[in-house]
């Protein structure tokens, strides 16, 4: 990490590059963010940056929540102010892998002809690691029906 401290009578703050807030683990991320060393949104603004520059390339994600995940960064930050961040993923972006129900999203199971299903609530795994505080950018592609190991469709 190349992180840089500034220290003087007024400022003793420590700024966290784009790439040390990527190269951090959840779990040291969220301390950060829990602490108030890292801003939630920040980190959210970092991943959606990084998302927005590899996807076209990779077709990583191929549904965003981008505008609601923002929302919800800014909502982990006042609770930051209050003293009220708790969960062990408080305040982490993260995606879900396709084929996992996100509430609003489409899963599709890489199905084409599923693409307009919408599901009204989340599965079990994704209101787990929301409670803990994680904030969800998107869905990440799946392989038809999750049976190969790699992804090569556009749904």
């Amino acid at each position: 990490m190349s992180i840089q401290t500034t220290s003087n009578e007024f400022d003793n703050k420590t700024y966290y590059s784009a790439k040390d807030i990527l190269n951090m683990d959840a779990a040291a991320l969220s301390q950060k963010i829990k602490m108030g060393e890292i801003s939630a949104t920040k980190a959210v603004h970092t991943y959606i940056s990084h998302i927005k520059k590899i996807n076209p390339a990779i077709n990583c994600l191929v549904e965003d929540r981008f505008d609601q995940a923002i929302k919800e960064a800014e909502q982990a930050d006042q609770m930051v102010k209050e003293g009220k961040a708790e969960g062990r993923l408080f305040g982490v972006p993260m995606s879900i892998k396709e084929a996992l129900d996100v509430g609003g999203m489409r899963t599709t199971g890489g199905l084409t002809h599923l693409k307009e299903q919408i599901k009204a609530s989340d599965a079990d795994v994704v209101a787990k690691v929301k409670k803990e505080g994680a904030i969800i950018l998107g869905k990440t592609n799946t392989p038809t029906l999750c049976f190969c190991q790699e992804s090569d469709n556009r749904c």
